[in-house]
């Protein structure tokens, strides 16, 4: 079982890298802005206030640490993603 769960968060941090690094090469290649991880943290501290939709995050006023907790959360939904594979595939996928 700890191999698994093991297996399941490098997989999910690993493919979270692999987006990442995606991000980079766009900017570079194609002058894609990178990801503002930073609105994501925000939506997620307002949440608690009981606030779940914004006309724009940008509006909204920052949060203390916003950044952090985007990144936080970037890196979790990723690996929630990647719990989902042996879920639905079986941990032989792994």
């Amino acid at each position: 079982v700890m191999d698994l769960v093991l297996h399941t968060l490098w997989t999910g941090i690993g493919a979270t890298l692999l987006v990442d690094g995606w991000a980079l090469l766009r900017r570079a290649w194609l002058k894609v802005p990178l990801p503002n991880y930073a609105l994501v943290g925000r939506w997620f501290a307002h949440m608690p206030r009981g606030r779940l939709r914004h006309a724009s995050m940008a509006a909204v006023p920052p949060v203390h640490g916003e950044a952090a907790i985007g990144w936080l959360a970037h890196y979790v939904i990723g690996i929630a993603f990647a719990t989902l594979l042996p879920l639905v595939f079986g941990a032989a996928w792994l």
